[in-house]
């Protein structure tokens, strides 16, 4: 799963890719988006880690997904994922998911 940030022009533009692919979790922030824009983009879904860490919420994060994220098999994945990643130590107190950034050209 991808969560992407461009430039539409007139600021960041958060969506998401991929919502079906569950073995991996990564924001992909376009090259074009500045540091301060990337990080008031994932302040609305998320908790910053540092320079290259978000924790991504649950709930906004569903909400990229739209109408799929209330899909039984979906939530099956997505649980499942969760799940991997608290085993890892990659959900922090309040739940959140951590995700690495990636910047592209």
């Amino acid at each position: 799963m991808k969560i992407v940030v461009a430039d539409a022009g007139q600021g960041p533009v958060v969506g998401i890719e991929d919502q079906d692919t569950f073995t991996e979790f990564v924001v992909v922030a376009s090259a074009a988006v500045s540091e301060p824009q990337l990080r008031s983009a994932l302040s609305e879904i998320g908790e910053m880690a540092g320079d290259d860490h978000v924790f991504i919420d649950r709930e906004p994060l569903k909400a990229l997904v739209g109408p799929r994220a209330e899909d039984a098999e979906w939530l099956r994945g997505f649980d499942a994922m969760l799940g991997f990643a608290t085993s890892r130590g990659w959900v922090n107190e309040q739940g959140g998911v951590r995700a690495h950034i990636e910047r592209t050209e």
